[in-house]
């Protein structure tokens, strides 16, 4: 398995110079690696295009190198993968090491290997490579495409010489270690691997890193040229190594004819001409020699083998030096010609140029400027001297050097264009320039340069850019006041309204037709006095801002409150000109404060529902109260009459908030003073129903279930007006009774009498009263608590204190209705039985804790 880091970012990076950065001088990095700032997924996809791409030409190329006959185990004389790694490190860099070492290891052991020897082999194949780029980098200022002699020597003699010697030093090794015999002994092997990966890098390397230049021909005169030299290559090697043609017996010095056509192809297309033309001959030689036929076939197949190296590494040195001291000399005569073209441009254009007001620059036909007024130098904060031989990108901001290249790639083509440029002055300031650019096309129609007039914008640029930003706060401030939820008013000093948004349209009902020309009268609601709105208008002309909150009217007539702030516009004099009025209708939010206040007031009327406690001998009396987060109704009350009786009463009032609250308050008065008197249970329900019959409105109405203990008798007497049962659970733990309603709710039918009923008593009973925000609390299911789920929530804790159960109930009530809100008061009363009658009762024994 092949892994791989995507933060390897082209270890060894290489200075390459593309046709069109040649002509301008300008060095293009080949950083085959992404950039940093590429998205990862964008960089895993091009290193498996390049993964895949080496892996297979590796592969091939090494079942090509290993068909050759003459192999023997697995070292040949010729091996091309050698050339293919080589090439794949310096172009993508060290991190595609593992395709060559994946391609190494599936060659070697589809061959008769040991899969073990394989890996080994395939290990030192990967190596080799590697070391080889890493000596050509500390070649200095080495560049892939071979137009240095020293760059094509370095080529030949570290990397076809140095990185191989590796990969034999392993691969031999490997081999005897397997026991597998190569060619004649150890040394014959090394000798033979070696040579042979440095033949492969000498005939394959070359071409991979210039093959690019050959890509780049596009005149139809050269492609023949190209075509000829390969055929005739092709034919005379036919004739020299082709034994059927009676000439390969003529001697080795007969197979230095081919020299001419690998001279031919260094001449006329430097390194990538000599090494296409070397690999056509190498690849004719190999074949043939291997095949028995050809000058180098003379008696062993280890000396055969030698001479072929010998010859290939002469036809491939020869045509990779003589290319290189071409593109030398090349560069070097256009250099030549460059200086001499700029003396003359000096000396035909300075005295015009000099005395220009505008900058004049003049770039020859490789881009490289030749003639700068002084002027043009003044803009680039430079001296002409320092623009001479200079390419244009060199002065030009970074963020438009791709789109100059293809601005000067269209001049080439003869296209005149008059465009804005960025320029970088040596200060690292920023020039705008208006540019006219006019290429120079000679009598045959060649490109001989550019003249371009160019003008410093720099001032308008500012100045644009600055009234751009105007605009767009301007536009920014339109769009927040158009979208803003407030209302916005603009009027003039007499207070006419001049404009008005869209919110002011959405809350008063006045659309921008109906307001605009009006005064802000037409707000006016009759609720402040003249004075208000005089104190209003010393501030604002005073030219203070007033802030207040008023109440207006809209266009239908209704009444609402606007917290409004108005504010004046002044000139550079503190004249006011104008008046913007911002106003925001708080009246929901007024509503809402108010409903909250109400609430809190419930609350605290509630509150004191809850703050009541009782002493009874032989009874242990308890209640829990859980209010929602609206007040409701719910209410529970101890008793004590002052003849002994106890009384514990629990109710709930229709509806929720205040009113509910003040009716429960009115109701506890009531039962309270009818209590005093030693009333029965149906008889103070009774009266206590009369009085809020008068008392209720709107279809109001309370809910109670009252219940009277008479500690000489042992027993309790009950009545309920429509409320929730209540249940006496026996010592046994069953539900003997349910205290069902005796009469309706009370506030409704003012004639109704209440009925009452008893119930005997005894120790180890236990009763308990709910409100229906208990037995109807819901879960997400719909599903209700219920009396059943409260009656079996007691049994199971009928040992605990009754504050603990009347506690355990509400509790078990929230927990079945999981996330669902709260929405009804949850109140539960507990009275547990233990001595209860007349023996229970002592002197001073009932009294409220």
């Amino acid at each position: 398995m092949v892994f791989w880091d995507p933060g390897i970012l082209n270890r060894g990076r290489l200075n390459v110079r593309s046709p069109d950065a040649a002509a301008v001088g300008v060095e293009e990095p080949l950083d085959v690696a992404p950039h940093t700032a590429r998205p990862q997924s964008e960089l895993r996809s091009r290193y498996l295009v390049e993964f895949t791409l080496v892996l297979a030409l590796y592969f091939l190329a090494g079942r090509v190198g290993l068909a050759v006959p003459f192999t023997s185990g697995n070292v040949s004389p010729v091996w091309p993968p050698a050339g293919i790694a080589l090439a794949a490190v310096l172009l993508v860099g060290d991190r595609i090491w593992p395709a060559i070492a994946v391609g190494a290891f599936l060659v070697n052991f589809l061959s008769p290997l040991p899969p073990s020897a394989a890996v080994g082999i395939a290990l030192g194949n990967a190596a080799g490579p590697l070391v080889g780029a890493w000596l050509l980098r500390r070649v200095p200022g080495f560049q892939a495409t071979l137009t240095r002699l020293r760059d094509a020597l370095g080529l030949v003699v570290l990397g076809g010489l140095g990185g191989t010697a590796v990969s034999a030093t392993v691969g031999t090794a490997v081999l005897f270690s397997a026991r597998v015999d190569a060619w004649s002994n150890f040394g014959s092997a090394w000798l033979m691997w070696w040579l042979g990966d440095a033949m492969g890098v000498l005939m394959i390397a070359p071409l991979a890193l210039t093959f690019r230049r050959l890509l780049a021909i596009r005149e139809r005169l050269r492609l023949l040229e190209l075509a000829g030299l390969s055929a005739g290559a092709i034919l005379v090697c036919a004739l020299i190594f082709e034994g059927r043609f009676g000439l390969s017996g003529g001697g080795n010095v007969l197979a230095l004819g081919v020299l001419p056509f690998v001279i031919w192809g260094a001449l006329r297309f430097e390194a990538s001409g000599a090494a296409s033309v070397a690999l056509l001959i190498g690849a004719i030689a190999v074949w043939e020699t291997a095949h028995g036929s050809g000058p180098f076939v003379l008696t062993t197949p280890l000396r055969n083998a030698a001479l072929l190296q010998s010859f290939l590494g002469v036809v491939a040195v020869s045509g990779l030096s003589v290319a290189a001291l071409v593109s030398e000399r090349t560069a070097l005569v256009r250099r030549d010609a460059a200086r001499e073209a700029r003396r003359q441009g000096e000396a035909r254009y300075r005295e015009i140029a000099e005395t220009a007001s505008e900058g004049i620059w003049m770039l020859d036909s490789d881009l490289l400027t030749c003639f700068a007024n002084r002027r043009m130098a003044e803009m680039l904060g430079v001296t002409v001297e320092a623009m001479l031989g200079k390419p244009v990108l060199d002065f030009l901001d970074d963020r438009d050097a791709e789109q100059m290249r293809a601005t000067l790639s269209r001049r080439k083509l003869g296209v005149s264009e008059c465009y804005e440029a960025r320029y970088r002055r040596q200060d690292g300031s920023e020039v705008w320039a208006r540019v006219s650019s006019t290429p120079s096309i000679g009598a045959g129609g060649a490109f001989e340069g550019v003249l371009a007039m160019v003008s410093d914008i720099t001032e308008q640029k500012r100045a644009e850019t600055e009234r751009r930003a105007a605009l767009d706060r301007i536009a920014l401030l339109s769009r927040a006041v158009e979208q803003t939820a407030d209302s916005v008013l603009v009027a003039d000093r007499e207070g006419i309204i001049e404009y008005v948004n869209p919110a002011f349209e959405a809350t008063t009902g006045y659309t921008w037709n109906e307001a605009v020309g009006q005064t802000p009268r037409i707000l006016k609601s009759g609720q402040h006095d003249e004075a208000f709105y005089r104190t209003l208008w010393d501030e604002i002309l005073a030219g203070r801002p007033f802030r207040g909150t008023l109440v207006n009217r809209k266009k239908g007539g209704e009444l609402y409150w606007a917290s409004q702030t108005i504010t004046p516009i002044t000139t550079d004099d503190g004249s006011v000109v104008h008046f913007v009025s911002v106003l925001r209708d708080i009246t929901e939010v007024r509503r809402q404060h108010e409903q909250e206040v109400h609430l809190q007031l419930a609350r605290n009327v509630q509150q004191q529902f809850y703050k009541v406690g009782l002493s009874v001998p032989g009874l242990d009396i308890a209640a829990a109260a859980h209010p929602a987060a609206e007040t409701g109704g719910d209410y529970f009350d101890f008793i004590e009459a002052p003849g002994g009786r106890v009384y514990v009463a629990i109710g709930d009032a229709s509806g929720h908030g205040l009113s509910s609250a003040l009716v429960m308050a009115t109701t506890r008065a009531y039962v309270r003073s009818f209590a005093a008197m030693e009333l029965e249970v149906g008889e103070i329900l009774t009266r206590v129903n009369a009085m809020l019959s008068a008392d209720l409105e709107g279809n109001r109405f309370v809910t109670m279930l009252l219940l009277g203990f008479d500690p000489a008798g042992g027993s309790l007497s009950y009545a309920s007006a429509g409320h929730v049962p209540g249940y006496l659970l026996k010592g046994a733990g069953a539900a003997a009774c349910a205290m069902d309603a005796t009469g309706p709710p009370m506030g409704l039918f003012p004639d109704c009498r209440f009925a009452g009923a008893s119930l005997s008593l005894a120790p180890g009973d236990l009763i308990v009263l709910l409100t229906d925000g208990v037995t109807e609390a819901g879960n997400p299911a719909e599903d209700e608590f219920g009396k059943d789920r409260a009656i079996e929530c007691v049994i199971a804790r009928r040992d605990r204190p009754a504050c603990r159960v009347a506690e355990d109930i509400c509790q078990a009530a929230r927990a079945f209705a999981g996330d669902e809100p709260q929405h009804d008061d949850m109140t539960t009363v507990v009275i547990k039985v233990d001595t209860f009658g007349p023996a229970a009762r002592t002197p001073g024994a009932i009294g409220a804790s």
